[in-house]
């Protein structure tokens, strides 16, 4: 199990996305590909027939995860 925080913001998506706690540690643990950038990391991973995206601040112990979407998925 990896140890995570999580933003309100992220929190509130999951509930929104059904995404889960297992489903973020998984495309963390094992993504199908991760572009670091100056503050965040990106991790995307496949889950199903669907893409998870969850972005990541690495600076802080634990990582806290910032937001996280389904790849194709309007933003509401």
């Amino acid at each position: 199990m990896v140890e995570l925080s999580y933003t309100r913001h992220a929190l509130r998506r999951m509930a929104r996305r059904r995404i889960t706690e297992a489903m973020i540690e998984g495309a963390l643990t094992n993504p199908d590909w991760r572009v670091p950038t100056l503050r965040n990391s990106r991790y995307d991973a496949r889950v199903g027939d669907r893409r998870l995206v969850v972005i990541v601040a690495l600076e802080h112990s634990p990582p806290v995860v910032v937001t996280v979407w389904w790849e194709g998925e309007d933003d509401d």
